[in-house]
C-alpha cells in the first residue's frame, strides 16, 4: 500500500464513519484547527527517511487499522472496495460494541507511542486524522442512547443501509454471489441486534420524533411493496457476471429470491412492526431536543428531530 494511498484511505474513513451518522460542526472546526496545527508542525519537521524504524511502525499500525476496521464493519469495507469479509455483517450486539471500543482504545494507545517528529509529512497527517477518528468514536462510548438513534430520516439511516449494500456488492463470480447470500442469511440477526439497541435507547429516553418515524415507515413500506424484479434486495441478481454459466446464474438468482422471502423481508417487517408499535408510541409529536422531567432528574434526554422539508 503506497503512502499517499494510505493517507487518502484514512481521510476517506474519517469522512464516512459507521457511527455516529452525522458529523457535528464543532468536530469539523476542531479537525480544521488540528490540521492547521499539524501543517505547522510538519513544516518545521525534518524529512526523515521513509525506511526509518518509526515510519515502519506507523505503517504497520496503519495496515492493522485498515484490516481490523474492515473486520469490525464489513459493510463499510465493501463500500470502499475491500471484499475480504463480504460474507459478514457488523456485530452490533453489546459484546460487539465492546470489542469495537476496545479496538479504538488500542489504536489510540499505539498512536500515542509513536514519535511523530520522526515521520514524514503525509504520515504525520495520517496519524493526526486517525487520532481524531479515535477521539470522535471514544467520545460517544458513554452515550449509548445517542448512538441508538440509527433509524431516522438522515442521509444514511439503518433502514436503508442493507439495500445500499446490495447495490454496491460485487457479483461477478460465483464466490462473490455466495458471499452475498451469506450476508442475506445473516441479516435477520443484524436487524434483531438493531431493534435491541433501539429498545435500550428508548428505555433511556432517546427516541426520534413522530414525523421522522413516519418517514421511516414510508421508506420501509416502499421496500416491502416492491416487486421482486424491482426490489433493491434482488438488484445484484440482475447483474450476475457473464463468466457465471447461465444455468448457474438461474440457480443463484432463485436462491437469492428465497433469501429475500425467507430472511430479508421478514426481518424488515419485524423492524417495521417495532417502529410502528412501541417506538412510535414513545416518540414525541414534534421535533426538538428537550429534557423531560424524568430525564432531567436522571440526566437523560429525549432527542428528536424532524426531516428536512421537501
Amino acid at each position: 500500500m503506497k503512502l499517499l494511498f494510505r493517507h487518502r484511505a484514512l481521510l476517506s474513513a474519517r469522512s464516512s464513519p459507521p457511527a455516529p451518522r452525522r458529523q457535528s460542526h464543532a468536530t469539523l472546526v476542531a479537525l480544521c484547527l488540528m490540521l492547521c496545527a499539524q501543517s505547522l508542525i510538519s513544516g518545521c519537521a525534518t524529512s526523515p527517511s521513509s525506511t526509518s524504524a518509526e515510519t515502519q511502525r506507523a505503517h504497520v499500525l496503519f495496515d492493522h487499522y485498515w484490516k481490523e476496521s474492515a473486520e469490525l464493519h464489513p459493510e463499510w469495507a465493501t463500500f470502499r472496495g475491500d471484499h475480504r469479509f463480504g460474507n459478514r455483517l457488523t456485530d452490533a450486539s453489546l459484546a460487539g460494541k465492546t470489542r469495537e471500543f476496545d479496538f479504538w482504545r488500542g489504536i489510540l494507545a499505539a498512536l500515542d507511542r509513536l514519535d511523530v517528529r520522526q515521520l514524514g509529512r503525509e504520515d504525520q497527517l495520517s496519524v493526526a486524522l486517525l487520532r481524531q477518528r479515535c477521539v470522535d468514536v471514544l467520545a460517544l462510548e458513554s452515550y449509548p442512547g445517542a448512538r441508538s438513534l440509527t433509524v431516522n430520516a438522515a442521509p444514511f439511516p439503518f433502514q436503508g443501509d442493507f439495500a445500499a449494500l446490495m447495490r454496491n456488492s460485487p457479483v461477478q463470480t460465483e464466490a462473490q454471489v455466495e458471499q452475498l447470500l451469506a450476508r442475506m442469511a445473516a441479516y435477520p440477526t443484524r436487524v434483531d441486534q438493531e431493534i435491541d439497541s433501539l429498545r435500550r435507547g428508548m428505555a433511556a429516553g432517546w427516541v426520534p420524533s413522530q414525523p421522522v418515524l413516519r418517514e421511516v415507515l414510508r421508506q420501509l413500506d416502499v421496500q416491502l411493496a416492491a416487486a421482486l424484479d424491482k426490489s433493491a434486495y434482488y438488484e445484484p441478481f440482475t447483474r450476475l457476471g457473464s463468466a457465471i454459466p447461465p444455468a448457474l446464474q438461474a440457480s443463484l438468482a432463485q436462491r437469492g429470491a428465497q433469501r429475500i422471502a425467507q430472511d430479508v423481508q421478514p426481518a424488515v417487517r419485524r423492524l417495521r412492526e417495532f417502529v410502528a408499535g412501541p417506538y412510535l408510541a414513545a416518540a414525541p409529536a414534534e421535533g426538538a431536543c428537550r429534557a423531560t422531567r424524568r430525564a432531567a432528574r436522571s440526566t437523560r434526554c429525549t432527542c428528536v428531530s424532524t426531516p428536512r422539508p421537501r
